[in-house]
């Protein structure tokens, strides 16, 4: 089984890495949490911890990315933070789909944060996400070229060279001919990356549709 650590704390990753090995997991560890997105689909692991302090803005994204369905698998994420957040935030985290927040690095707290992992590590291998191959099919994320912010939705392609985009994401203001910088979709049950810019945008509702090309 598979521990995917993203952090740039070399003590934290030093610890946790001798941690996991110790309980016979494998580990990988990256220091950018971009790149670690990028490779999730490849590396599937089982579990993913991260240091949130050193990403406060992105890691809230990785789980949304990781809720879309578009990593092709759903993941026990672990957050370290080196303070206590109060009750009331550390709520809002836990429904953000976070299994545990844990503040130490004594044996003690591991060995209790991660108890369910090791009491099931003799099961057999996760299934994976339950939602069908449609639903993950024609997910989408690109990268707001105005907040570097994700923003998700269903695409169409019209040809190999463009594709409709449709979003209900509020914050997002499309503009013709703006570039985007990352665009990543599922096609035939494979993640692709790319670039990309806006030929056209329209409204449908509330519905921004917007057509990229590739």
């Amino acid at each position: 089984m598979k521990t995917l650590i993203i952090s740039n704390d070399e003590q934290f990753t030093k610890t946790i890495d001798a941690f996991f090995t110790r309980k016979g997991y494998s580990t990988i560890i990256y220091k950018w949490l971009i790149k670690a997105m990028d490779n999730l689909e490849e590396i599937k692991p089982d579990i993913l911890i991260m240091s949130a302090d050193e990403y406060p803005r992105h890691w809230k994204s990785l789980v949304q990315f990781m809720e879309s369905g578009i990593a092709g698998k759903e993941y026990k994420i672990y957050l370290y933070k080196k303070e206590q957040v109060q009750d009331e935030e550390e709520h809002k985290i836990q429904k953000l789909n976070i299994a545990k927040v844990f503040y130490n690095l004594d044996s003690i707290t591991l060995n209790t944060t991660f108890a369910d992992c090791f009491a099931k590590k003799q099961q057999a291998e996760p299934i994976e996400n339950t939602k069908t191959q449609s639903d993950n099919e024609n997910s989408l994320i690109i990268t707001n070229p105005g907040t570097h912010n994700f923003v998700y939705g269903k695409y169409s392609f019209i040809n190999e060279k463009a594709l409709k985009f449709s979003t209900n994401d509020e914050f997002y203001l499309p503009k013709i001919n703006e570039y985007i910088e990352k665009l990543s979709y599922r096609f035939n049950n494979k993640l692709y990356s790319t670039s990309g810019k806006i030929l056209n945008v329209a409204m449908q509702d509330n519905t921004k549709i917007v057509t990229i090309e590739i």
